[in-house]
């Protein structure tokens, strides 16, 4: 036998003996010396840790008044990014289309029949004004990102208050 498989067999046969028969104590200093040298590695999920404020720049930000204008101009794709539950809540904005974020990027990149079956609109091509709204701005932030990742780089995102939106929208 080589001396690296019976390193490996007497590492195993020592692991089965301290968890097995030994007491508390001896495998509290077995597992001591087992992660003695090793850094601590934490398993923090994946989270959006950014400031929107700065990391979009400000041409891709929407103000009330320039979504209003293009919403009146009808040169937009507006697509609402909150959870199924929020918009059977709350309603679905007037002159949008519904996407949830989590499939967001899975959405953009079946082939267009299956889009339009699905979400009942044609999907938008890359050079075709998107412009995403939510109800804080986090999930149009990621909505954004991903389209601008992807090649959408006429994505824009709104940057207000939602229920101030709905309102606005259906003055309209």
């Amino acid at each position: 036998m080589s001396l690296c498989l019976l390193r490996t067999a007497s590492l195993i046969h020592e692991r089965i003996a301290y968890t097995t028969l030994s007491p508390a104590r001896l495998i509290h200093q077995y597992r001591k010396r087992q992660f003695e040298n090793q850094t601590l590695k934490r398993n923090v999920p994946s989270v959006l840790i950014c400031n929107m404020s700065t990391d979009v720049p400000d041409d891709k930000k929407l103000s009330y008044e320039e979504l209003l204008d293009l919403i009146k101009k009808k040169e937009v794709t507006l697509i609402d990014v909150r959870s199924r539950v929020e918009v059977k809540s709350t309603g679905l904005l007037p002159k949008s289309f519904h996407i949830p974020v989590n499939e967001y990027v899975t959405a953009m990149k079946v082939p267009d029949k299956i889009f339009k079956k699905k979400y009942g609109f044609d999907k938008p091509r890359p050079e075709d004004p998107i412009v995403f709204v939510c109800s804080t701005g986090a999930r149009s932030y990621k909505a954004l990102r991903a389209a601008l990742h992807m090649g959408y780089n006429n994505a824009r995102m709104f940057d207000g208050n939602f229920s101030d939106l709905a309102k606005q929208i259906t003055d309209t």
